[in-house]
Protein backbone atom coordinates (compact mmCIF):
# COMPACT_ATOMS: atom_id res chain seq x y z
CA UNK A 1 0.00 0.00 0.00
CA UNK A 2 2.99 2.19 -0.16
CA UNK A 3 1.60 3.94 -3.40
CA UNK A 4 -1.85 4.46 -1.48
CA UNK A 5 -0.03 6.22 1.19
CA UNK A 6 2.01 7.97 -1.09
CA UNK A 7 -1.07 9.40 -2.99
CA UNK A 8 -2.60 10.48 -0.01
CA UNK A 9 0.23 11.91 1.77
CA UNK A 10 0.21 14.46 -1.21
CA UNK A 11 -3.45 15.13 -1.07
CA UNK A 12 -3.54 15.82 2.72
CA UNK A 13 -0.75 17.90 2.29
CA UNK A 14 -2.28 19.87 -0.44
CA UNK A 15 -5.37 20.30 1.69
CA UNK A 16 -3.33 21.45 5.27
CA UNK A 17 -1.69 23.69 3.06
CA UNK A 18 -4.55 25.26 1.61
CA UNK A 19 -6.60 25.01 5.07
CA UNK A 20 -3.75 27.23 6.77
CA UNK A 21 -3.44 29.49 4.03
CA UNK A 22 -7.00 30.37 4.22
CA UNK A 23 -6.99 30.68 7.78
CA UNK A 24 -4.18 33.02 7.81
CA UNK A 25 -5.75 35.27 5.27
CA UNK A 26 -8.75 34.84 6.81
CA UNK A 27 -6.86 36.77 9.71
CA UNK A 28 -5.06 39.22 8.14
CA UNK A 29 -8.33 39.98 6.66
CA UNK A 30 -10.51 40.35 9.83
CA UNK A 31 -7.52 42.53 11.38
CA UNK A 32 -7.10 45.01 9.14
CA UNK A 33 -11.02 45.06 8.78
CA UNK A 34 -10.92 46.20 12.63
CA UNK A 35 -8.04 48.22 11.70
CA UNK A 36 -9.81 50.03 8.89
CA UNK A 37 -13.06 50.34 10.64
CA UNK A 38 -11.29 52.05 14.40
CA UNK A 39 -9.40 54.52 11.58
CA UNK A 40 -12.55 55.37 9.87
CA UNK A 41 -14.30 56.07 12.80
CA UNK A 42 -11.76 58.25 15.26
CA UNK A 43 -10.54 60.23 11.29
CA UNK A 44 -13.89 61.08 10.49
CA UNK A 45 -15.04 62.09 14.18
CA UNK A 46 -12.42 64.46 14.49
CA UNK A 47 -13.12 66.19 11.61
CA UNK A 48 -16.75 65.77 12.54
CA UNK A 49 -18.15 63.36 9.91
CA UNK A 50 -19.93 61.23 11.88
CA UNK A 51 -22.22 60.32 9.30
CA UNK A 52 -19.75 59.42 6.36
CA UNK A 53 -18.29 57.47 9.06
CA UNK A 54 -20.95 55.46 9.60
CA UNK A 55 -21.74 55.16 5.67
CA UNK A 56 -17.80 54.01 5.23
CA UNK A 57 -18.23 51.42 8.38
CA UNK A 58 -21.64 50.11 7.20
CA UNK A 59 -19.61 49.48 3.91
CA UNK A 60 -16.97 47.46 5.67
CA UNK A 61 -19.39 45.50 7.34
CA UNK A 62 -21.29 44.45 3.84
CA UNK A 63 -18.08 43.78 2.05
CA UNK A 64 -16.47 41.61 5.43
CA UNK A 65 -19.99 39.51 5.42
CA UNK A 66 -19.80 38.47 1.71
CA UNK A 67 -15.86 37.92 1.82
CA UNK A 68 -16.75 35.45 5.03
CA UNK A 69 -19.53 34.00 3.05
CA UNK A 70 -17.79 33.02 0.10
CA UNK A 71 -14.35 31.96 1.83
CA UNK A 72 -16.80 29.38 4.02
CA UNK A 73 -18.57 27.88 0.96
CA UNK A 74 -14.41 27.64 -0.77
CA UNK A 75 -13.64 26.20 2.63
CA UNK A 76 -16.50 23.58 2.55
CA UNK A 77 -16.16 22.66 -1.35
CA UNK A 78 -12.80 22.24 -0.96
CA UNK A 79 -13.33 20.07 2.18
CA UNK A 80 -16.15 18.23 0.56
CA UNK A 81 -13.63 17.12 -2.30
CA UNK A 82 -11.24 16.29 0.01
CA UNK A 83 -13.00 13.99 1.96
CA UNK A 84 -14.80 12.86 -1.18
CA UNK A 85 -11.21 11.72 -3.14
CA UNK A 86 -10.02 10.24 0.46
CA UNK A 87 -12.83 7.67 0.10
CA UNK A 88 -12.64 7.12 -3.41
CA UNK A 89 -8.93 5.68 -2.82
CA UNK A 90 -8.80 4.19 0.15
CA UNK A 91 -12.19 2.41 -0.90
CA UNK A 92 -10.89 1.31 -4.37
CA UNK A 93 -7.75 -0.05 -2.69
CA UNK A 94 -9.22 -1.92 -0.31
CA UNK A 95 -11.81 -3.52 -2.44
CA UNK A 96 -9.61 -4.19 -5.32
CA UNK A 97 -6.60 -6.35 -3.11
CA UNK A 98 -10.08 -8.18 -2.00
CA UNK A 99 -10.21 -8.53 -5.97
CA UNK A 100 -13.91 -7.22 -6.08
CA UNK A 101 -13.37 -4.78 -8.89
CA UNK A 102 -17.10 -3.75 -9.44
CA UNK A 103 -18.82 -1.58 -6.63
CA UNK A 104 -21.28 1.26 -6.75
CA UNK A 105 -21.00 4.56 -4.65
CA UNK A 106 -24.22 4.47 -2.36
CA UNK A 107 -23.26 8.10 -0.29
CA UNK A 108 -26.55 9.53 -1.77
CA UNK A 109 -27.66 7.43 0.84
CA UNK A 110 -27.35 6.76 4.62
CA UNK A 111 -27.49 3.76 7.16
CA UNK A 112 -30.50 4.69 9.06
CA UNK A 113 -32.24 3.40 12.49
CA UNK A 114 -34.72 1.30 10.06
CA UNK A 115 -31.12 -0.80 8.69
CA UNK A 116 -29.63 -0.89 11.63
CA UNK A 117 -33.14 -2.37 13.77
CA UNK A 118 -32.79 -5.09 11.40
CA UNK A 119 -29.81 -6.50 12.39
CA UNK A 120 -31.41 -6.30 16.35
CA UNK A 121 -28.21 -6.63 18.10
CA UNK A 122 -28.28 -3.09 19.82
CA UNK A 123 -31.47 -1.63 21.64
CA UNK A 124 -32.34 1.92 22.17
CA UNK A 125 -30.86 3.87 19.42
CA UNK A 126 -31.33 7.42 19.13
CA UNK A 127 -28.73 8.62 16.47
CA UNK A 128 -27.27 7.50 13.65
CA UNK A 129 -24.51 9.12 11.29
CA UNK A 130 -23.03 7.12 7.83
CA UNK A 131 -20.59 7.88 5.40
CA UNK A 132 -18.99 5.98 2.76
CA UNK A 133 -21.07 3.80 1.97
CA UNK A 134 -21.09 1.34 -1.17
CA UNK A 135 -22.79 -1.75 -2.30
CA UNK A 136 -21.08 -4.22 -4.09
CA UNK A 137 -22.20 -8.08 -5.35
CA UNK A 138 -20.58 -11.16 -3.44
CA UNK A 139 -21.45 -14.88 -3.72
CA UNK A 140 -24.94 -13.99 -4.42
CA UNK A 141 -25.52 -11.61 -2.12
CA UNK A 142 -26.37 -7.39 -2.89
CA UNK A 143 -24.20 -6.30 0.24
CA UNK A 144 -24.07 -2.73 1.68
CA UNK A 145 -21.25 -1.46 3.07
CA UNK A 146 -20.18 1.69 5.32
CA UNK A 147 -18.37 3.72 7.78
CA UNK A 148 -21.30 4.14 11.01
CA UNK A 149 -21.79 6.10 14.22
CA UNK A 150 -24.79 5.26 16.21
CA UNK A 151 -25.97 6.64 19.72
CA UNK A 152 -27.96 4.53 22.50
CA UNK A 153 -29.48 5.54 25.27
CA UNK A 154 -27.18 4.91 28.42
CA UNK A 155 -28.37 2.23 30.33
CA UNK A 156 -26.41 3.72 33.67
CA UNK A 157 -28.27 7.20 32.94
CA UNK A 158 -31.31 6.94 30.69
CA UNK A 159 -30.93 11.05 30.43
CA UNK A 160 -27.92 10.43 28.42
CA UNK A 161 -26.80 9.00 25.09
CA UNK A 162 -23.41 7.25 24.44
CA UNK A 163 -21.69 6.13 21.34
CA UNK A 164 -22.51 2.49 20.77
CA UNK A 165 -20.86 1.57 17.65
CA UNK A 166 -18.23 3.49 15.45
CA UNK A 167 -16.75 1.37 12.71
CA UNK A 168 -17.61 -0.20 9.32
CA UNK A 169 -20.95 -2.01 9.07
CA UNK A 170 -22.42 -4.44 6.88
CA UNK A 171 -25.50 -5.89 5.64
CA UNK A 172 -27.51 -8.35 3.11
CA UNK A 173 -30.22 -10.34 2.81
CA UNK A 174 -29.24 -13.83 2.45
CA UNK A 175 -30.76 -16.14 0.12
CA UNK A 176 -31.57 -18.67 3.03
CA UNK A 177 -33.91 -17.88 5.89
CA UNK A 178 -31.77 -19.15 9.50
CA UNK A 179 -34.09 -20.09 12.51
CA UNK A 180 -34.49 -17.93 15.66
CA UNK A 181 -31.54 -15.60 16.03
CA UNK A 182 -28.07 -15.19 16.89
CA UNK A 183 -25.87 -13.05 17.84
CA UNK A 184 -21.92 -13.46 18.04
CA UNK A 185 -20.05 -10.74 19.82
CA UNK A 186 -16.23 -11.08 19.63
CA UNK A 187 -15.14 -9.76 23.13
CA UNK A 188 -12.94 -6.26 23.68
CA UNK A 189 -9.92 -6.41 25.12
CA UNK A 190 -10.33 -3.04 26.68
CA UNK A 191 -13.19 -0.52 27.75
CA UNK A 192 -13.95 0.84 23.75
CA UNK A 193 -16.35 -1.72 23.18
CA UNK A 194 -20.31 -1.94 24.54
CA UNK A 195 -21.26 -4.85 22.78
CA UNK A 196 -24.60 -6.12 21.31
CA UNK A 197 -27.53 -5.16 24.47
CA UNK A 198 -30.54 -6.53 22.37
CA UNK A 199 -30.23 -10.35 24.20
CA UNK A 200 -33.37 -9.82 26.59
CA UNK A 201 -34.83 -13.11 24.71
CA UNK A 202 -31.60 -14.79 23.79
CA UNK A 203 -29.92 -17.97 25.74
CA UNK A 204 -26.25 -17.39 26.12
CA UNK A 205 -25.21 -20.97 24.25
CA UNK A 206 -21.39 -20.52 24.11
CA UNK A 207 -18.97 -18.36 25.94
CA UNK A 208 -15.06 -18.12 25.62
CA UNK A 209 -12.64 -15.86 26.17
CA UNK A 210 -13.01 -14.98 22.84
CA UNK A 211 -16.32 -14.94 21.98
CA UNK A 212 -19.92 -14.88 23.52
CA UNK A 213 -22.72 -16.08 21.21
CA UNK A 214 -26.67 -15.90 22.23
CA UNK A 215 -29.24 -17.34 20.40
CA UNK A 216 -32.78 -18.26 20.24
CA UNK A 217 -31.67 -21.15 18.10
CA UNK A 218 -30.53 -24.61 19.99
CA UNK A 219 -29.19 -25.39 16.82
CA UNK A 220 -26.71 -22.17 16.66
CA UNK A 221 -23.99 -24.57 15.28
CA UNK A 222 -25.27 -25.32 11.86
CA UNK A 223 -25.14 -21.39 10.92
CA UNK A 224 -21.82 -20.61 12.77
CA UNK A 225 -19.65 -24.16 12.67
CA UNK A 226 -16.27 -24.35 13.89
CA UNK A 227 -14.87 -23.63 9.86
CA UNK A 228 -17.33 -19.88 10.95
CA UNK A 229 -15.48 -19.30 14.11
CA UNK A 230 -12.17 -20.63 13.18
CA UNK A 231 -12.13 -17.69 10.39
CA UNK A 232 -13.72 -15.31 13.15
CA UNK A 233 -11.10 -15.93 15.63
CA UNK A 234 -8.26 -15.26 13.74
CA UNK A 235 -9.79 -11.84 13.24
CA UNK A 236 -7.23 -10.43 15.43
CA UNK A 237 -8.74 -8.02 18.08
CA UNK A 238 -5.92 -4.78 18.43
CA UNK A 239 -5.35 -1.05 19.14
CA UNK A 240 -7.20 -0.77 15.40
CA UNK A 241 -9.99 -3.37 15.74
CA UNK A 242 -11.66 -3.29 19.08
CA UNK A 243 -14.94 -5.51 18.52
CA UNK A 244 -17.01 -6.98 16.23
CA UNK A 245 -20.62 -8.53 16.38
CA UNK A 246 -22.44 -10.33 13.95
CA UNK A 247 -25.94 -10.86 13.59
CA UNK A 248 -28.20 -13.57 12.74
CA UNK A 249 -32.23 -12.48 11.63
CA UNK A 250 -34.27 -13.93 9.70
CA UNK A 251 -32.82 -13.85 6.32
CA UNK A 252 -31.14 -10.53 7.45
CA UNK A 253 -26.71 -11.04 8.25
CA UNK A 254 -25.36 -8.10 9.74
CA UNK A 255 -21.38 -7.54 10.50
CA UNK A 256 -20.34 -4.13 12.76
CA UNK A 257 -16.70 -4.41 13.47
CA UNK A 258 -15.90 -1.96 15.82
CA UNK A 259 -12.70 0.69 14.53
CA UNK A 260 -10.47 3.20 16.26
CA UNK A 261 -10.24 6.63 15.00
CA UNK A 262 -7.16 5.72 13.27
CA UNK A 263 -8.82 3.78 10.38
CA UNK A 264 -12.47 6.06 11.14
CA UNK A 265 -11.08 9.65 11.28
CA UNK A 266 -9.57 11.56 8.06
CA UNK A 267 -6.39 12.48 9.03
CA UNK A 268 -4.92 16.34 8.83
CA UNK A 269 -2.54 16.89 10.52
CA UNK A 270 -0.97 13.79 11.49
CA UNK A 271 0.75 11.25 8.74
CA UNK A 272 -2.22 8.81 7.14
CA UNK A 273 -2.26 5.57 9.03
CA UNK A 274 -1.46 2.94 6.22
CA UNK A 275 -1.42 0.51 8.79
CA UNK A 276 -4.78 0.75 9.40
CA UNK A 277 -5.91 -0.05 6.41
CA UNK A 278 -3.80 -2.74 5.72
CA UNK A 279 -6.00 -4.24 9.04
CA UNK A 280 -8.92 -3.80 7.78
CA UNK A 281 -8.11 -4.69 4.50
CA UNK A 282 -7.20 -8.20 5.60
CA UNK A 283 -9.88 -8.20 8.12
CA UNK A 284 -11.97 -8.03 5.13
CA UNK A 285 -10.84 -10.47 2.95
CA UNK A 286 -11.44 -13.01 6.30
CA UNK A 287 -15.24 -11.66 6.08
CA UNK A 288 -15.98 -12.56 2.54
CA UNK A 289 -14.69 -16.23 3.67
CA UNK A 290 -17.26 -16.29 6.32
CA UNK A 291 -20.02 -15.32 4.54
CA UNK A 292 -19.09 -18.20 2.01
CA UNK A 293 -19.75 -20.08 5.04
CA UNK A 294 -22.62 -18.66 6.90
Amino acid sequence: MEKLKEELEKNRTEFLNYFKKARLINTIVLVGAIILFVAVVIVMHKINQDTIALIICAVIVIVLFFYVKNIKKSIANYTQNYIKNYYNVTTKEVMNENNITEFEDEDENVINLEIIEKASFMKDINYTRSRNIISFDYEGHHILLGDLLFKTIDQKDRKNSIVAFCGKFLQYESNKTYNGRTIIYRKCKGNNGVGPTDIDNLEKVLEDEDFVIYSSNKDFEKDFDKKTLSLLRSIEIDDVLYDFTISLTNNVVTMAFSYSDSLMVIPLYEETPIKSFDKFSSDFATILKVIQNI
